[in-house]
């Protein structure tokens, strides 16, 4: 054996296991790091088969595996993730606001150049040169922003109670805590870092929150805090944030050959069809599948693997079944081969939906349902716990492998499918399933795409199900929106396999993709106007709604109300989310009246009506308002991205907006001006739908704009409409305008994208706006072609330790030195 020496740390090459080791010799943990992932790391090469980490944690220290990077499967030890940090010349710019600073360095300079660009585009089209280096950087502006709005919630001089003396147990006191649902506690968060506020060293103590009651915290202290403790001590509190998703993400790519997975992430069309036996499904499940034609072809074109290599897409706007087809298809499979499926789903909730349906179709024991042990077992349906990783009294146990080779079905969500990715399985997937694809990013996307590649038969169909007209990703990063804000789905609808072929007379080709176009959800009225915004105009009413009764709010046969109150929006003190008083009462008075009308033959009531507003704060106070009504007290009221994938028969949105705002490129509603967010909180009603604001401040945009005159031509405007009629010449003229536009380009509404080209010289094209006019006039910008260094050396990071490993033109620098890739590893 031959050695390389490095300090601090030691590096030892084998010629017998071919694999580089590194020891940690002066690591504040301790113990080693993965031999393959090191190896990774120094050659640039994808490991197919990472080796488990063996890393043994005192159990009085054990955390979940959310705030850990240590992940535990049945009868094996713990192995870990890598840690990815942000590059220091990207955090110092974002921490400068994209201002040059004096000591600024090249790289410094590449990142404000690079982000600058970001700032002035709405949509970024990935190309495959830079697919991975974008993505990278994405998720680098993403952590910091979700960093810094942990930040927000620090507390100061605050004091922490011991429940008993010697006790592990401590109180913490968070004023407002229950009525801030925002707050990280509430969101998987459960460690926290506190010190001493007089103690100069400023050292710091990491605690768990085992429990939130109300205001209060139970919080767990570890030795070293236990001993220092005294009641008269006063503690500088942060909440730590959890980066599990990020490194999944980072993970991921890391592993991504866009070569082999080119088929999919940048598919190309056939010409020529398949020359093989079509497999179809001739006993079906459920009949309504059978019977809805755009349904069966979607089972059966996937029952066929039409679109491989590529991606099959189920198209689902609001209410058209698209869980109902994923089931169908998903039965099909199971009954009529003996290939295995793998589904992931952004969310528990949606998840626990497919496996519950499941169960219908397909035994028990077939299907493994996969928790993450930071799932609270009391979220988790009895109906489910008996197919999942649940232990006889209902709690999340480790996973245990050898039942899990033998299962036909797994059902997980996108970031815990990051353990079959770290697990030597003998399970080969003929098909993974996607489900709510449009709100999942595309690096999460990419974990399952992994397990794909990796455990697969040499035929694994991938399968994306969702609506990228409906809400997207969620990202707080402005710089990351362009990026990671465009869904994976959303992107391949862009390109020529999926989008409408003028050669099928401007239809899809079902080969690659089906579009269900039969709502069962709501009345025709309802869905009006976001059919004819969002859809072509091609969806199809056959829901079995019910008239709702005629009153002083809704008029005769028509079962939409825009119920006008000129309130005025304002916030709490350190909090940027509004509220309005005035909308306030019109909700629990809209409430209160719809309780025991009807619907049909139906009677209302409060499990029939949901209550939806964008804003948190709007939520927290008309939630406080409703308990003050007995018969409204359970009544469901959540924000627009809540209710996504949920239907009520009587839906009421407060809008809370009562002011424009302006701007260069003309005035907007802020947080509204969103046309995804307008489509889904008016598509979740069946029956019924209420709409209560300010009708001249959201007419300001295009789509409610339109909206609002749909609704005062079919006399559903009520309320205070004074400041509405005195526009509202002015309105009709422009619904002209808006009319053609649309016409023109019936994507107006949507991101215009944006492409960073492979040449030499790369053109910057500015964003539209709704009025197709260029945001900034200046001409089109010629910029140097972005560089490969750049991402080489700063996106390709594992800090090994006390140590960094970077890659760079076949060289790797370890500790300040370069070395080839023979010096670094001996084969």
């Amino acid at each position: 054996m031959r050695q390389l020496n490095f300090d601090p740390t030691l590096i030892t090459a084998s010629k017998d296991n071919q694999t580089t080791e590194f020891i940690a010799t002066n690591s504040r943990y301790g113990k080693h790091c993965p031999k393959r992932l090191i190896a990774q790391a120094l050659t640039g090469l994808p490991d197919q088969s990472p080796a488990v980490h063996q890393q043994t944690i005192p159990e009085e220290m054990a955390i979940t595996e959310s705030n850990n990077n240590n992940i535990e499967m049945s009868g094996q030890k713990a192995f870990s993730l890598p840690e990815y940090w942000i590059p220091s010349d990207l955090k110092s710019i974002l921490t400068a606001n994209l201002q040059l600073y004096p000591g600024i360095t090249e790289r410094g300079e590449q990142y404000q150049n690079i982000l600058s660009k970001l700032t002035k585009i709405k949509t970024l089209s990935l190309s495959k040169s830079h697919y991975q280096q974008f993505l990278k950087l994405a998720l680098y502006l993403e952590e910091y922003e979700y960093v810094k709005s942990m930040k927000k919630y620090s507390l100061h001089n605050q004091s922490i109670v011991r429940s008993r003396t010697n006790s592990k147990e401590y109180t913490l006191v968070i004023e407002n805590l229950q009525q801030d649902k925002d707050h990280p506690v509430h969101k998987s968060i459960n460690l926290i870092e506190v010190f001493n506020s007089k103690d100069f060293t400023k050292k710091k103590f990491v605690l768990k929150i085992k429990s939130v009651k109300d205001d209060r915290l139970t919080i767990l202290g570890y030795p070293e805090f236990c001993d220092s403790y005294q009641h008269s001590n006063r503690y500088n509190i942060c909440f730590k944030p959890n980066t599990y998703t990020f490194r999944c993400s980072h993970y991921a790519i890391s592993l991504i050959n866009p070569i082999q997975l080119s088929n999919v992430l940048f598919p190309i069309k056939r010409d020529i069809a398949r020359n093989c036996e079509q497999l179809k499904a001739d006993r079906w499940f459920n009949e309504a599948a059978r019977s809805n034609r755009e349904q069966r072809d979607a089972v059966n074109h996937i029952l066929d693997k039409s679109a491989y290599p590529a991606a099959y897409l189920i198209y689902g706007p609001p209410g058209t079944g698209k869980t109902l087809t994923l089931v169908e298809a998903i039965s099909q499979i199971c009954h009529k081969s003996q290939e295995n499926v793998l589904i992931c789903t952004p969310s528990n909730s949606a998840g626990d939906v497919i496996a519950k349906r499941l169960l219908d179709y397909i035994p028990a024991p077939w299907i493994d349902r996969i928790y993450s042990k930071s799932r609270p077992s009391c979220l988790i349906d009895e109906s489910i716990k008996k197919c999942s990783n649940c232990d006889e009294r209902g709690h999340v146990t480790s996973i245990d492998k050898r039942a899990l080779v033998k299962k036909r079905i797994v059902v997980t969500t996108l970031c815990t499918s990051v353990k079959l990715l770290l697990m030597n399985l003998n399970a080969q997937y003929g098909y993974v399933f996607i489900d709510e694809a449009g709100q999942a990013t595309e690096t999460e996307c990419m974990i399952a795409l992994n397990v794909a590649n990796l455990h697969s038969n040499g035929k694994c169909q991938i399968v994306l199900s969702g609506d990228p007209r409906q809400l997207g990703p969620s990202i707080r990063s402005k710089y990351a929106q362009p990026i990671l804000g465009r869904s994976m789905m959303d992107r391949l609808m862009s390109m020529e396999p999926y989008a409408k072929q003028q050669q099928l007379h401007d239809t899809y080709d079902p080969r690659y993709i089906t579009k269900l176009v039969r709502n069962y959800r709501s009345h025709p009225d309802i869905i009006k106007i976001p059919n004819e915004l969002y859809y072509d105009n091609e969806l199809v009413a056959c829901g079995d709604y019910g008239a709702i009764e005629a009153d002083s709010i809704f008029p005769q046969d028509f079962p939409i109300a825009f119920h006008a109150v000129l309130g005025r929006e304002q916030t709490e003190p350190n909090s940027t989310s509004p509220y309005n008083d005035r909308e306030i009462e019109c909700v629990v008075r809209c409430a209160s009246s719809m309780i025991g009308k009807r619907i049909g033959s139906k009677l209302i009531a409060a499990a029939d009506i949901g209550v939806i507003t964008p804003f948190s704060a709007q939520s927290n106070r008309i939630q406080t308002a409703l308990k003050q009504i007995p018969d409204l007290a359970n009544l469901a009221v959540g924000t627009v991205e809540i209710f996504q994938g949920q239907e009520k028969d009587v839906v009421i949105i407060s809008t809370v907006r009562s002011r424009v705002f302006h701007a260069t490129d003309g005035d907007h509603i802020g947080f509204l001006s969103n046309p995804r967010r307008f489509n889904v909180a008016i598509t979740r009603a069946k029956s019924a739908l209420v709409v209560i604001g300010n009708p001249a401040v959201l007419a300001v945009h295009p789509d409610w704009r339109r909206f609002i005159l749909y609704v005062d031509e079919n006399r559903g405007l009520c309320g205070e409409t004074s400041n509405y009629s005195s526009t509202k010449n002015h309105l009709d003229n422009q619904k002209a305008v808006d009319q053609n536009n649309n016409d023109d380009d019936k994507r107006s509404d949507f991101p215009n994208k944006h492409n960073f080209d492979d040449t030499k010289n790369v053109t910057i094209t500015h964003a539209k706006d709704q009025n197709n006019n260029v945001l900034i006039n200046e001409k089109p910008e010629t910029t140097q072609v972005l560089s490969n260094d750049l991402f080489d050396e700063n996106l390709d990071i594992v800090k090994i330790h006390d140590g960094i490993v970077r890659s760079t033109r076949n060289k790797y620098l370890f500790n300040g030195k370069y070395y080839t890739e023979r010096q670094c590893c001996i084969l």
